[in-house]
Formats: C-alpha cells, structure tokens, sequence
C-alpha cells in the first residue's frame, strides 16, 4: 500500500486558489516596484504591450517556480541516491572535494532530473525516424 498524501478535492481546489492569490499579488508588487528580476520583466512585458495576458503571466511565473522546484528536488534525490549506491564515488568525492563540481555535472547527465525531453534528429539512424520528426526520450 502507498503511504502517499492524499487530499479532496475541495482542499486541493482551495489550495490551488491560493496559489493563484500568491502569484498575482506578486505581480502586482513587482507591477508596483520593479526590480531586476525575471518576474519584473515578464510584468513590464505584460504591461508594453506584449502578448502575454494577465492569466498567461501568472501561468508563466508558476511554470518557472515549478519547473526550477521539481528539477531541483529530483537531481539532489537521484544524486544521493546515485552516490549511496556507489559508495567507492562518494568516497572519492569526500577523499577529493575538487572534484565536486566535475561530479554535479556528470550526475546531472547519469541521474537527469528531466525525465522526458523531446529531441530532433537531424538524419535518419537506426534509433531515429527521419529528420524532423519529434519523440519523446524517458
């Protein structure tokens, strides 16, 4: 049996309002007070004219908070868990501290915290269909 969370659906509902709140009265501070930020300039885009609308950017700032959470989250869950099931690298890493940097990229490539990406293949492979054409990669 799972030992999830579960909640109904009025309480998700509610929470997701909240959430919502959230991000709008965070539009509207940086709307009020600009500064040089990411979120500021999605506002000042809003606001000149461009094509996003109101519910289009709060859509925009909640993606970018997910999508930063969830990548976060699963690439330190799969790296621990990668280096607690090869004990001899985390060894080396703990032995060699230098090498820390060269190790959070390779296990951003063993362990992605993405796991489905599109991809293009320019020729044709034995994998791959022809160019152009588009497939998901788990």
């Amino acid at each position: 049996m799972s030992a999830g969370v579960y909640i109904d659906e009025a309480d998700f509902a509610a929470a997701a309002d909240g959430i919502v709140e959230m991000m709008r009265n965070l539009v509207a501070l940086k709307r009020a007070e600009p500064a040089d930020d990411l979120v500021s300039a999605l506002v000042a885009a809003r606001d000149g004219g461009d094509q996003l609308s109101e519910d289009e950017l709060t859509s925009m700032i909640w993606l970018l908070t997910v999508a930063g959470h969830e990548t976060t989250v699963n690439l330190l869950a799969s790296g621990i868990a990668a280096l607690l099931t090869h004990p001899e690298q985390l060894a080396r890493l703990r032995a060699e501290p230098a090498l820390i940097s060269s190790a959070v990229e390779e296990l951003l490539r063993f362990c992605s915290p993405v796991q489905v990406t599109f991809r293009w293949s320019r020729r044709s492979t034995p994998r791959w269909p022809a160019s152009g054409s588009r497939r998901a990669n788990p």
